[in-house]
């Protein structure tokens, strides 16, 4: 029996996934990546609405084509630097890190021919291939294949691993948080033991390296435990994305070896009654986010990180019948990082000159995922997408 090079080893309903080799010399590179940057991409899935993201409240195009939904001017938190664009009202945390310099708003980000399926769109950015016709590698795991032996990855979350993590090279999941919290306490250091001297027990269906294996997961368990058992500085948000940020913090702060980390938050479709449920996502996410920052600035590691926020589209600029708004093109990225040139880059969007109702691309996302290959990784951006991309001015 021959293990398949996408196969993962599921310890029971553990809800963690590991690939073979993806952590077995964590120690090792613990000592080696400690002072290397991370990146930490943060999927907001579904289709985030740009335009009451990043308000552009001096424009009457904007609240004309909104009659409910526009964020009222007085209320739009104010960028430095700008006359007319703004923050949604509940990302205050965010608007402070803006003040500081540590967040760079980019405007404007698609690609050609745009496509509005959720899935086609997402496998885009993922692969970042526009004309992808199957599933292919992804951009971050051509990137692991490329620096093997300084770079790894981890993705924390309850949804498959990510498109953008398909190689050569295998990558951790941890499914389940609650099972990380088990194996620190006491009952989680009895089952370790059981698990393995199940382990241990030969068996014609479980061959000994699949049971090698299996041992080898639970050893780079140790090193998660090990840094989730660190009390963050800071309070994060009781919700899912606070949680998931609150381990990428502990990990961080805490020298894991991983240097690219993977997260996502759900619930960006927004069709109907988008209002309160659009506030109250980038509530979390402002809030999540915010407590991430101070938690790596606290340890010193702020300059050492860098936060990718995207969404496979946009939405409509004309809200719907149901008060909600549909499926658009182009939308702003969020880069937040302590080594950052802060403020707002590129155009900000036209609403006067949109493709059949959406606003239109101004900068391709690969030219973000060009600088960030070169300046985080100083992988060769040409090689890694295929294509030459010009990169931003996004880093002092």
């Amino acid at each position: 029996m021959k293990c398949k090079r996408r196969d993962f080893l599921k310890l029971s309903s553990a809800g963690l996934a590991l690939a073979p080799g993806a952590l077995l010399n964590a120690s090792e590179k613990f000592q080696k990546t400690e002072g290397e940057h991370r990146l930490v991409v943060l999927q907001l899935t579904g289709g985030n609405d740009g335009l009451n993201t990043v308000v552009p409240f001096e424009d009457d195009l904007y609240h004309r084509s909104r009659p409910a939904l526009a964020i009222p001017k007085a209320r739009a938190l104010r960028l430095e630097g700008s006359s007319e664009t703004g923050l949604h009202p509940s990302m205050e945390g965010l608007q402070a890190l803006y003040k500081e310099g540590h967040l760079a708003v980019i405007q404007g980000v698609g690609y050609p021919g745009p496509d509005r399926s959720h899935f086609r769109s997402m496998d885009i950015w993922h692969t970042a291939n526009p004309s992808i016709a199957a599933r292919e590698k992804g951009w971050l795991g051509k990137a692991l294949e490329k620096k093997p032996s300084t770079l790894s990855g981890i993705h924390i979350g309850n949804e498959a691993l990510p498109l953008a993590f398909n190689g050569e090279r295998h990558v951790a999941s941890i499914q389940n948080l609650d099972f990380i919290e088990l194996l620190s306490s006491g009952k989680g250091a009895k089952l370790k033991k059981i698990m393995r001297a199940v382990n241990e027990q030969p068996r014609a269906d479980r061959p000994g390296y699949v049971r090698g294996l299996a041992n080898e997961t639970l050893d780079s368990l140790d090193k998660i435990l090990s840094v989730s058992r660190n009390p963050p500085p800071v309070e994060y948000p009781d919700s899912e994305l606070g949680h998931r940020l609150k381990l990428a913090g502990q990990m961080v702060s805490g020298g894991y070896p991983a240097r690219i980390l993977y997260l996502s938050q759900g619930g960006y479709d927004t069709h109907a009654r988008q209002g309160d449920v659009h506030s109250n996502l980038l509530k979390d996410l402002s809030g999540a986010l915010t407590a991430f920052y101070r938690h790596v600035e606290k340890s010193g590691a702020a300059e050492r990180v860098t936060v990718m926020v995207f969404s496979e589209f946009g939405r409509r600029v004309k809200e719907n019948a149901s008060l909600g708004t549909d499926h658009g093109c182009a939308a702003p990225m969020f880069l937040l990082s302590g080594k950052i040139k802060g403020g707002l880059h590129g155009a900000s969007p036209d609403l006067s000159n949109l493709d059949r109702g959406d606003l239109r691309f101004t900068i391709d996302f690969r030219r973000v995922y060009a600088t960030l290959a070169e300046e985080l990784f100083r992988i060769d951006s040409k090689r890694l997408l295929g294509d030459s991309f010009d990169k931003l001015e996004l880093f002092a």
